[in-house]
């Protein structure tokens, strides 16, 4: 049996556009208001992890539909540049993916959501997203269907998942060693400028002192 399978993204997810929020907006009228939390544009983490920290209210004339709820293990990519994928790590039940998504889902047991994630934000993908022209100004559903997807089996894929995942903790570790190197290097260079400031005053407090202690005994 073949180790790598290729398939195309249909043939092992689920692929639909968020909702459009117009739509299920409340207004001063409605008899029936919901507040849900959606997804913003900074909720897409450049390693692939959805961040839940960036977040806008959304107050809706109804209940929404469960397909456009976030849940574990969703895929969500922007559909537009920049088109980055990030996985879902846990069941968000009042939190809407919007229309600037595609929502993917596995159908398959053996298809790790992460390496999917990282697949869809590799060159590997993003050559055929570009396939047609030097820039495309938004992703569509019919194009990532068709999606190429260079499939390991399962073990290899975890593997895979393992090592980057392990990679960008010490990328994170060693970007807030460098912001704590910036920041250490600002205040040593305020301390001194501070310092020569307040030495500078100094002198001259005590040269204006001088010059009038030298009047006084004239």
């Amino acid at each position: 049996m073949p180790k790598i399978y290729k398939v195309k993204l249909h043939e092992i997810a689920n692929i639909k556009t968020g909702l459009v929020l117009s739509r299920k907006r409340a207004s001063p009228m409605s008899n029936f208001t919901k507040k849900y939390n959606t997804i913003s544009l900074k909720s897409f983490n450049e390693n692939g992890f959805y961040d839940h920290s960036c977040l806008d209210t959304f107050i809706a004339d109804e209940k929404i539909k469960d397909e456009y709820l976030l849940k574990k293990d969703d895929i969500l990519i922007r559909l537009k540049e920049p088109n980055i994928a990030v996985c879902v790590g846990k069941d968000y039940g009042d939190t809407i993916a919007s229309s600037l998504v595609a929502i993917i889902r596995t159908t398959k047991n053996d298809i790790n959501p992460i390496y999917l994630t990282n697949y869809l934000n590799s060159s590997f993908a993003k050559r055929q997203f570009f396939k047609q022209s030097s820039a495309i100004p938004m992703l569509n559903i019919k194009t990532l269907e068709n999606l190429k997807v260079i499939l390991p089996k399962k073990e290899a894929q975890d593997r895979i998942v393992q090592i980057q995942t392990l990679t960008y903790k010490e990328i994170d570790t060693l970007k807030n060693l460098i912001q704590q190197k910036q920041i250490y290097a600002n205040q040593i260079f305020n301390n001194i400028i501070n310092q020569e400031i307040k030495n500078d005053q100094n002198h001259t407090r005590h040269h204006k002192f001088s010059s009038l202690e030298s009047v006084r005994y004239i």
